[in-house]
């Protein structure tokens, strides 16, 4: 799932500056710091891999 997350934000030219992935049991929690602020349409990109649950974007603006 990192792996699709990591690709999905390169091809949208976006740069991961750091991460954090931590999981207990089958529930994983992932902290990126992105070098810009990712779309709308790449938050629901993301939003639509197999096995997320929820994907926040800490800092976008309103409409994200």
């Amino acid at each position: 799932m990192v792996g699709q997350i990591s690709t999905d934000l390169g091809a949208a030219g976006i740069n991961i500056n750091d991460m954090l992935n931590r999981s207990r049991g089958d529930i994983a929690v992932t902290l990126l710091d992105l070098d810009k602020e990712p779309s709308k349409d790449v938050v629901a990109q993301l939003s639509s891999i197999a096995g997320v649950l929820s994907v926040r974007c800490l800092g976008c603006t309103k409409d994200q």
